[in-house]
């Protein structure tokens, strides 16, 4: 065989088959198939399938996290049985005509897992009393619910529940009686010498811990606050008015009267606390922890020895003291959100007796000085019938 200058493959593999093809004797492929072999085109690659997500059909964003919400890998005692109460669920959240995306999400993950604890241990889910009822509730979240939940995540979701049930039905839950799930025994005030110390300690500001129990100390002691309220409470929360400060909280909804509340700051805490206020503006009181969740007030620990432990509890008996002394009324009590739910005769004949805020101001906030509002111009100034 022979190759000249302008043969190519294709002929130089013709003439060698032809020459197989007489010596060997056996069948080769034959021109034809050459060719087409040659120009055979390379097979596309399949385009990748996308699963189409589930859409809401309307563009409200509420109603497409209500439709489209589903309990992550995070939540998998929900995930287990989620289709079966996914609807009950969905319903109840849409039936509160919540108005905001991240409310919405609160009350599906709260709802969610409540609904799913009662059908698990075999109880009854398609009737909304039933399932919002307070034993109901006690079972899922109540101090002796068998749940590796924190405390103050059981309380915060406790909330929720309760302020999905009002919205849901109004008629039987709007203005019911604060729901008890558990009681704790006496808590212990700090001595003032405890007082002293923990102050002053936490006046120096010399690192981070002290600044944020600094502010701690005076929401405990001032104002009473305790648990996911402290952790919550803002600079932009302490409002001005005529007669005091108070401070806006969302209170623990975990019994007693501890839900959403307007609290007095005690006279000897208010200069430092609006100062605090000020200087931190709309931030988080006790800032962040390292994941950027609100810090909890269990973390607010001074490293120096023979310094007594923070414990909000703890400043808050000493707080509640304090308005006795003040000479607070029941109702002021209450107001304020000391435990006095359920407490007997005193509590049904005052049910309907309010007290007038200015009244309410004064006496939760006691001291024998003049309060002087325009010594706070840098914090939210209260006008009369907010």
């Amino acid at each position: 065989m022979e190759y000249t200058k302008g043969s190519n493959r294709t002929d130089v593999r013709i003439e060698a088959a032809a020459l197989w093809e007489s010596n060997v004797g056996a069948p080769v492929r034959s021109s034809r198939a050459t060719t087409a072999k040659r120009h055979k085109k390379r097979a596309t690659a399949t385009p990748k399938v996308v699963p189409i997500q589930p859409t809401s059909k309307s563009n409200d964003p509420v109603s497409e996290v209500i439709n489209n919400w589903k309990p992550g890998r995070r939540l998998p005692e929900i995930a287990l049985v989620w289709e079966e109460i996914a609807p009950i669920v969905r319903a109840h959240v849409s039936g509160t005509g919540v108005a905001g995306v991240d409310p919405a999400r609160k009350y599906l993950v709260a709802l969610a897992r409540h609904t799913a604890t009662r059908k698990n241990a075999g109880h009854r889910i398609d009737d909304a009393e039933e399932l919002l009822g307070d034993d109901a509730l006690i079972s899922t979240f109540g101090s002796k619910a068998p749940t590796k939940q924190m405390k103050s995540s059981r309380a915060l979701e406790l909330g929720q529940i309760r302020r999905l049930r009002a919205r849901l039905l109004p008629e039987v839950y709007e203005k019911s009686p604060d729901l008890v799930v558990g009681r704790k025994g006496f808590v212990e005030a700090y001595s003032p010498s405890e007082i002293a110390q923990l102050m002053a300690y936490a006046r120096q500001r010399s690192n981070p811990v002290a600044l944020h129990l600094h502010a701690a100390l005076l929401l405990s002691l001032g104002a009473g606050l305790t648990g996911f309220e402290l952790s919550l409470a803002r600079g932009s929360d302490l409002v001005a008015t005529p007669w005091g400060l108070f401070i806006d909280t969302q209170g623990l909804s975990f019994g007693g009267n501890r839900g959403a509340r307007q609290v007095p700051i005690l006279e000897q805490y208010e200069d430092e606390l609006s100062e605090l206020a000020k200087e931190i503006g709309d931030d988080l009181f006790l800032g962040v922890d390292g994941s950027g969740k609100p810090q909890e007030p269990s973390s607010m620990q001074a490293k120096r020895r023979n310094l007594p432990r923070f414990k909000a509890n703890r400043a808050r008996s000493n707080w509640t003291r304090s308005l006795l002394e003040n000479g607070a009324t029941f109702i002021c009590l209450r107001e304020a959100g000391v435990a006095v739910a359920n407490e007997g005769y005193l509590s049904k004949l005052s049910k309907d007796l309010t007290v007038d805020f200015q009244e309410y101001i004064t006496t939760v906030r006691g001291g024998n000085t003049t309060f002087d509002q325009s010594k706070h111009p840098h914090l939210f100034q209260y006008a009369k019938g907010q």
